[in-house]
């Protein structure tokens, strides 16, 4: 079925479109769910269908549909499995910093490009995300000996190269957020978190320009590190992941010396 659509131009011309029917209400679909979306994303809270519904000025029915299509595609979930609130999911998340992590890798890229073809060894480069850092790209060595992360994985901000370099790029007051942060998220399982010592690592891997960390988050591997905040990434780090047998003082001072063409 097709549907005239006039519209008129500012010299007075009608225009006609000749249009499916059902474009048009698929073109009516997409506007509500981003009417549902946007409401969300201003509230920053999680909101009630009844509030949604109100804000959006759609039907309770019709917006109840809609967040129930969007909750299982996960871009709406909810608070808990008994609450009757909404707020944005996860899938939201990673369209936001899909393009985030883009820009990142191109800024990374001709670093890590440049450490791969001068050592051979797999280079990492990671963000941080609360209070872990997340891989989000690698250049793989092309030794049979190797420690690969895959995009996706975390792993802890404290103890590795790469989470030492991204908090040497935060002042006093942030680093100090963190450790507060930390603490009161501690895992009893784990080591327990010794803010002093921390603080020192930090201390020294600013004065030095980079991070190091030799076999304590996995057995016979060593890590050098620098933070990208001079790329205009304080957020994000580069890290070269060595096995201990290879780590020799001319390995260490090839990375070094590159590391310094940013400090």
């Amino acid at each position: 079925m097709i549907k005239q659509i006039f519209w008129h131009t500012k010299r007075n011309h009608r225009i006609t479109f000749l249009i499916p029917t059902d474009q048009i209400m698929t073109v009516a679909v997409v506007e509500k769910i981003f009417l549902l979306l946007e409401s969300l994303a201003r509230a920053n809270r999680p909101l009630p269908l009844k509030e949604l519904s109100e804000i959006t000025r759609l039907p309770k029915p019709t917006a109840y549909r809609l967040l129930q299509t969007l909750q299982k595609l996960g871009y709406v979930t909810r608070p808990g499995e008994d609450s009757t609130d909404y707020l944005l999911g996860p899938r939201i998340k990673e369209l936001s910093t899909g393009a985030v992590h883009q820009q990142l890798k191109d800024a990374a890229r001709p670093l890590m490009t440049r450490l791969h073809k001068a050592v051979n060894e797999t280079v990492n480069l990671g963000i941080r995300e609360g209070l872990s850092v997340r891989y989000v790209e690698y250049i793989e060595t092309t030794r049979p000996l190797r420690l690969i992360v895959r995009p996706g994985q975390t792993d802890s901000l404290f103890s590795t190269a790469l989470g030492r370099a991204i908090l040497s790029a935060l002042d006093d007051e942030g680093l100090d957020r963190l450790l507060i942060a930390a603490k009161t998220k501690a895992d009893p399982e784990q080591p327990p978190l010794r803010p002093a010592a921390i603080r020192k690592i930090v201390a020294a891997t600013r004065d030095r320009g980079w991070s190091e960390e030799k076999e304590e988050t996995v057995k016979g591997v060593c890590c050098v590190a620098i933070s990208l905040a001079s790329l205009g990434h304080p957020e994000a780090a580069v890290s070269v992941s060595i096995p201990g047998a290879r780590f020799d003082a001319a390995c260490q001072r090839t990375i070094e010396d590159i590391f310094k063409t940013l400090v």
